[in-house]
């Protein structure tokens, strides 16, 4: 403690020092330019401003060499400080960050649907610091609210995937699967039947649904699936026979076109298997008969 008192001192001695010579000589210099009658006063307005600029630069030079240790310390704090100031309020800042991406881009406003990260909702309100939302169960293919808010921090913004699903709050375009076990039923025998009712079941909203694509298609200029209705048929990797229908429907009416969908279905299903086996004990009697 005592040696760093006595570099301390030490350090101000020289600093007087060194100040006090150099304005001293500046001066006698000045003097000298004041009383020397070869010079016009335009070399010496020159010279004694040449002068004073080169003492305080060279003032300036050795202040820093004689304080630099002291400097290096203080530059060394500082710089740990920021560091530990940036890392205490990271993520403070980086919802400051997403608010001021939020106010460039735009990507959403209060009433639409939107996809930050993998929460979905309706945008209630939006602040500096987050954005709050009323969740919507789309993941699951719902489309309906969970009454759950969710506050989500701004940062998302920045560091994951924002998705604006405002078009999907009018109609949306749903996939879903029906698995049956392999019997001796040719699904796509089935297939035209099936797609029959399925259009039938669309039927009361097939024009504006129609409209609605269009609308979609021309204003992301993008081709949209729909409008209408798809069915694919596949076999899953346990060798089960899957049925994959795809319609695009009013969103507040998903949930209950996928179990008219799943009844008729059901139905054709059913049906087809009762009048299979029907045919076989037919041929079996026939047989009996014949032998």
């Amino acid at each position: 403690m005592e040696f760093d008192q006595v570099l301390q001192a030490n350090q101000l001695l020289a600093t007087i020092a060194m100040v006090g010579s150099v304005l001293l000589i500046r001066m006698l210099w000045l003097k000298l330019l004041r009383r020397s009658r070869n010079i016009d006063s335009e070399t010496r307005r020159n010279l004694t401003n040449s002068l004073r600029n080169s003492s305080h630069l060279l003032i300036a030079v050795l202040l820093i060499t004689i304080w630099l240790p002291e400097l290096r310390h203080f530059a060394l704090s500082i710089a740990a400080f920021v560091a530990a100031f940036v890392l205490a309020t990271r993520e403070f800042i980086q919802c400051l960050t997403g608010s001021l991406y939020h106010l460039s881009t735009k990507p959403y406003a209060v009433g639409d649907w939107v996809q930050i990260g993998n929460n979905y909702g309706e945008v209630l309100a939006i602040d500096m610091l987050s954005t709050r939302l009323y969740e919507v169960d789309i993941a699951h293919g719902n489309y309906g609210y969970t009454g759950k808010t969710l506050m989500i921090p701004n940062s998302l913004l920045v560091t994951g995937t924002v998705k604006n699903l405002n078009f999907t709050r009018r109609f949306a375009y749903h996939t879903f699967s029906i698995v049956r076990e392999a019997e001796d039923i040719n699904l796509f025998e089935l297939k035209e039947q099936l797609l029959v009712k399925v259009n039938e079941s669309c039927k009361h909203f097939r024009k504006v649904g129609r409209r609605y694509n269009e609308m979609l298609e021309k204003r992301l200029d993008i081709a949209i699936p729909g409008p209408d209705p798809v069915i694919h048929i596949s076999s899953s990797e346990l060798g089960k026979n899957v049925v994959t229908i795809g319609i695009f429907c009013p969103t507040p009416e998903v949930e209950e076109m996928e179990q008219i969908i799943t009844e008729e279905f059901m139905r054709l299903w059913y049906t087809t298997r009762a009048l299979q086996k029907a045919g076989k004990a037919v041929v079996e009697e026939a047989v009996e008969v014949a032998i």
